[in-house]
């Protein structure tokens, strides 16, 4: 039996052809490598939006506890002007939906790294979901965030260190050497006559330490006359209380209601003087009474008159008996004297 044996010629241009094809593939896949992605792995792709990245590039690590469980494999913006991140997470990974993804510094040059901080939800995320994110201070912020404090302190400081050397060179000045001299010197003297005035006292009071025991004792009499006479002041307070029951037990309204009658009947009488009923009214209203009242009166002056300047005609004193004589009109006495 006889092998036969084929050799099959490649031509120049069909090697090329595959060179090409291989190195094609090659340049793509590390390519792809180089920006993260692994194609040989399987991996699950979720987002994170951040309102600036602070440095944050495609292929930076994703870590958690430190150790990289991803990449950044893509970053774009959003038509709300944020930053959204895809993170390529390795599938073994079960990522909570309460996870933060926070921008931190991987070390003092700068570079940075997505840390995720996973939290304590018993729901997980799932491909193509939005992840929590948060952002470290930069080292920059960080150190003016301690610093600041402490540039304003030692503000504070120089400020108060000026003051103190105002202070200490307006106590070198001569004149307020001397004032604090004359200070001193016056508050010297004010104690010496606080000392003074202590002794004063003390000796009044010594002297009227009588007077004060005296006094005491007249208290103290007092009360014990307040205590011994409580029951009288009590039977005191009681009837004063009783004659107070008793003013309010008076019947107000039946003695208004006399006192109105009585006005009423005041009001009854007035209404007959002035209409001329009895005797009153009459002697009020009656025109003709007055004027006899009047005339009457005239007589009497007339007669007392005529009684003080001719007494004889009235009064007669006989030792004898002799007889009386008739009454004369004095108006024609008068008259009749007059015409002789």
């Amino acid at each position: 039996m006889s092998k036969i044996f084929y050799t099959v010629k490649i031509n120049n241009e069909t090697k090329v052809g595959i060179i090409t094809v291989f190195a094609v593939t090659i340049l793509i896949l590390g390519y792809n490598y180089l920006k993260g992605k692994d194609i040989f792995t399987d991996t699950v792709d979720i987002y994170a939006e951040y309102s600036q990245i602070n440095g944050i590039k495609e292929s930076n690590p994703i870590l958690y506890n430190g150790f990289v469980v991803g990449k950044i494999t893509k970053l774009s913006l959003s038509s709300r002007g944020t930053i959204i991140a895809r993170l390529t997470i390795k599938p073994e990974l079960q990522i909570p939906d309460n996870t933060i993804a926070k921008i931190v510094s991987q070390d003092l040059l700068g570079a940075k790294a997505i840390e995720l901080f996973l939290g304590d939800s018993r729901t997980f995320i799932e491909e193509g979901d939005t992840i929590r994110t948060d952002m470290e201070m930069s080292l920059a912020e960080s150190v003016n965030s301690q610093v600041l404090p402490i540039k304003q302190k030692a503000e504070q400081l120089l400020g108060t260190v000026d003051s103190i050397l105002v202070s200490v060179q307006y106590i070198l000045n001569p004149n307020f050497r001397m004032n604090i001299d004359e200070s001193f010197a016056s508050i010297k003297r004010s104690i010496e006559t606080l000392e003074i005035t202590s002794t004063r006292v003390d000796s009044m009071v010594k002297f009227q330490a009588a007077r004060f025991k005296v006094i005491t004792n007249n208290i103290e009499s007092i009360s014990t006359n307040l205590r011994n006479n409580n029951e009288k002041i009590t039977n005191i307070l009681q009837n004063i209380d009783q004659i107070s029951d008793s003013l309010t037990k008076v019947n107000f309204v039946e003695t208004i209601d006399r006192a109105n009658k009585a006005l009423s009947d005041i009001a009854i009488i007035t209404e007959k003087i002035n209409t001329g009923q009895g005797t009153l009214g009459m002697l009020v209203n009656d025109e003709m009474l007055y004027k006899n009242l009047n005339q009457s009166s005239k007589d009497l002056d007339k007669l007392l008159v005529d009684l003080r300047l001719n007494p004889k005609r009235y009064v007669s004193l006989s030792l004898f008996g002799g007889g009386g004589k008739k009454y004369k009109d004095p108006d024609s006495t008068s008259t009749s004297t007059k015409s002789k």
